[in-house]
């Protein structure tokens, strides 16, 4: 059998593991920045104005 044979299997599998880290992490993220007692400093890089 060949890797490409795999290929798709393995793009999906990606794909799934992809998403689900993503929405763990968003959590994760959410749990933390709602349980700060500190409070939080957000920081941009690079914004850009698409209205100009």
């Amino acid at each position: 059998m060949s890797v490409a044979n795999n290929f798709p299997f393995q793009q999906a599998l990606f794909n799934y593991i992809l998403i689900k880290e993503t929405e763990n992490l968003n959590i994760l993220r959410d749990e933390k920045l709602i349980n700060n007692k500190i409070g939080v400093v957000l920081a941009f890089n690079g914004w850009k104005n698409i209205l100009k």
